[in-house]
């Protein structure tokens, strides 16, 4: 029995944890808006360092993302 996957087709398991994974994208989203609020309290510098790094948080999140939706519609 051929077990290798010879289409773009997911199967149910795995499309199960691309939701699962969007969500957690999403919460971790939510996460770096908190952070965002958090930081009014700050001093400059250290808030524009914070706020450099949780926007290339977002992008690299922003990426993972559509990555998960490009593999969800090539399977579709």
């Amino acid at each position: 029995m051929n077990m290798v996957q010879t289409s773009n087709e997911i199967n149910p398991r795995n499309a199960h944890h691309l939701s699962d994974a969007l969500d957690e994208l999403d919460h971790a989203r939510d996460l770096c808006r908190l952070i965002h609020f958090a930081m009014e309290g700050l001093d400059k510098p250290r808030a524009a360092a914070l706020r450099s790094g949780i926007e290339s948080l977002e992008t690299r999140l922003d990426c993972a993302t559509e990555s998960i939706r490009w593999a969800r519609s090539d399977a579709a």
